[in-house]
C-alpha cells in the first residue's frame, strides 16, 4: 500500500493528511514545531469527531482512520512513495526540503508541492534527479468545485480529463474542493504506481 508523507501541520496540511487517511492511505505528519504538529493532530481528531456527530461517517471508520495515521518532528524519518509538502510559502525552505528529502526517498517517490505562488518549476528545479514534482493543481479544484455543483457538471469537467471513471469516483460525494484535489491526487498517485 501506498505510503503518503504530508510535510507541514499548519491547516492545509493537515487537511491533507486527514483527506489522506480518510482515502485509506498510511500517513505520516511532519512539522518541526512540535505545538504545530500536536494542533495539526488534534485538528485531525476533532474533524473526524464532528463527522461522526454529523452522521456523516461512524465511529468505526474513524477509529480505522486513525490507526492509518502518525507525526512526527523528525524529517529522516519521511521515507514515503508520495510526499506532499504544505510548508511556508518561501522558496529557499521548499528547495532544500525537497533537495533533503530525495537524498532520503527512492528514485520512484513522487513529490508535490501546496504552493500557491511560487511557479512550480522554480521549486522542483532545486532537485538534482528528474523525479516527479507535482501541484495539487488547480485544475483538479475546479473540478472538484463543479462536483459541488452536481454530478451531471462534474461529470462533464471530469470528461474533459479523460479519467471521467476514477477522478469522478473521487470527487462526487466530497463537499470540500480542496479534499477532492487531495483523493484525486492520491488515486492518480496510486494509478501511477502500478503502471
Amino acid at each position: 500500500m501506498m505510503k503518503v508523507a504530508v510535510i507541514g501541520a499548519g491547516v492545509m496540511g493537515s487537511g491533507i493528511a486527514l483527506c489522506s487517511i480518510q482515502a485509506g492511505y498510511p500517513t505520516v505528519l511532519f512539522d518541526v514545531n512540535e505545538t504545530a504538529l500536536q494542533r495539526g493532530m488534534d485538528y485531525i481528531q476533532t474533524q473526524l469527531n464532528v463527522a461522526v456527530s454529523k452522521g456523516k461517517t461512524t465511529q468505526e471508520k474513524v477509529d480505522a482512520a486513525l490507526l492509518l495515521l502518525s507525526a512526527t518532528p523528525n524529517r529522516e524519518t519521511l521515507v514515503a512513495d508520495f510526499i506532499i509538502e504544505a510548508v511556508l510559502e518561501q522558496l529557499p525552505i521548499k528547495r532544500e526540503l525537497f533537495q533533503f528529502l530525495e537524498t532520503i526517498n527512492s528514485e520512484k517517490t513522487l513529490f508535490a508541492t501546496n504552493t500557491s505562488s511560487i511557479p512550480i518549476t522554480q521549486i522542483a528545479a532545486a532537485k538534482a534527479r528528474e523525479s516527479i514534482t507535482l501541484p495539487l493543481p488547480a485544475a483538479l479544484t475546479a473540478v472538484a468545485a463543479a462536483a459541488e455543483a452536481g454530478k451531471e457538471a462534474s461529470k462533464a469537467m471530469i470528461a474533459q480529463f479523460g479519467r471521467a471513471k476514477t477522478l469522478g469516483e473521487a470527487c462526487l460525494g466530497f463537499p470540500d474542493a480542496g479534499a477532492c484535489s487531495v483523493v484525486i491526487m492520491l488515486n492518480t498517485m496510486r494509478d501511477y504506481a502500478n503502471v
